[in-house]
């Protein structure tokens, strides 16, 4: 009996990745609108959680949270040990982190909206996930882009009344 009691709490703890990965994803999606979106989005009149950066060419998602808001969502879905999660995300390879090799940061300095490289960046959790599963507006340069379809009537007749259109 507690040989199975073990096992089961190995196959919880080999799970952790995964199923933190699927939380941070849905949890995204729902509140996605207290994020900045591509820079775009006005949240101002909501708590933000972060920004999202969605790159369309390679298909991918990259989600940088507030360390307070990234850890208070985990331990509200029941994860006991934020460092354990973060170490298995690590392990995932979707884990952004500081380029300092000496130590192992999990974090990443991130400014949520204004410009990069800037000193006023604050601590968040980045998480790259595949695909673009956020819905976004296309911005004009991308409107531009489109090519345009001409409308070309074909088929059509002129009648002579407009009993004859509902023959």
């Amino acid at each position: 009996q507690m040989l199975v009691q073990q096992e089961m709490v190995s196959l919880e703890e080999r799970l952790i990745g995964p199923k933190a990965l699927e939380l941070i994803r849905e949890w995204v999606l729902k509140y996605q609108k207290h994020f900045y979106i591509n820079s775009q989005g006005n949240p101002e009149s909501q708590t933000i959680y972060g920004r999202i950066d969605i790159d369309k060419k390679a298909s991918t998602t990259t989600v940088f949270i507030l360390a307070s808001e990234f850890k208070q969502m985990l331990r509200l879905a029941g994860f006991s040990d934020v460092k354990v999660v973060l170490r298995e995300l690590d392990k995932l390879s979707v884990l952004i982190k500081e380029k300092d090799t000496q130590q192992n940061k999990y974090h990443i300095r991130r400014v949520i909206k204004g410009q990069e490289n800037t000193k006023n960046g604050v601590m968040t959790y980045g998480i790259k996930f595949d695909g673009v599963f956020i819905p976004t507006i296309l911005t004009s340069p991308e409107i531009g882009k489109i090519p345009r379809k001409r409308n070309v009537i074909e088929h059509f007749t002129e009648v002579e009344t407009i009993d004859e259109v509902f023959e």
